[in-house]
């Protein structure tokens, strides 16, 4: 029984994990697409390439774990400890910036922006750090 409820679980996790990493990637490409088709000035001005390729990784990794073995010893740790979370957090953040030059979850700065005179660390914390924390 048990096992069942960690599978079903896992399941669940792995799924939503899959459509966050699927809405974001969609409207980053929309992004791209409008900033391409807006003005020729803006075409390419914006480097996405390193979010992109971060979700698409992260995509990938969930994927195989969702057709491993849920019952495994550390398969539900694995999911949660996804970087979809910080990826989304870098990219809503991005999406009120003005003058956005560059998104690269993998740099600190993660956000380039207001035509580069502004860089923005973004900072993501769990409840499970936070609680941590206090003890």
């Amino acid at each position: 029984m048990e096992a069942a409820r960690e599978m079903s679980e896992a399941q669940e996790l792995a799924l939503r994990i899959e459509e966050s990493c699927a809405r974001i990637l969609q409207e980053v490409e929309l992004f791209e697409q409008f900033t391409d088709n807006d003005d020729q000035k803006l075409k390419g001005a914006v480097d996405l390439k390193g979010l992109k390729s971060m979700i698409i990784v992260e995509q990938n990794r969930i994927k195989k774990l969702s057709q491993a073995d849920p019952s495994h010893e550390g398969h539900i740790s694995k999911l949660k400890a996804s970087n979809h979370t910080f990826e989304d957090t870098v990219w809503c953040v991005a999406k009120t910036c003005i003058g956005l030059l560059s998104v690269d979850s993998r740099r600190k700065p993660e956000i380039i922006c207001s035509n580069g005179r502004e860089w923005v660390k973004v900072s993501a914390v769990t409840e499970k750090q936070i609680m941590w924390e206090m003890v």
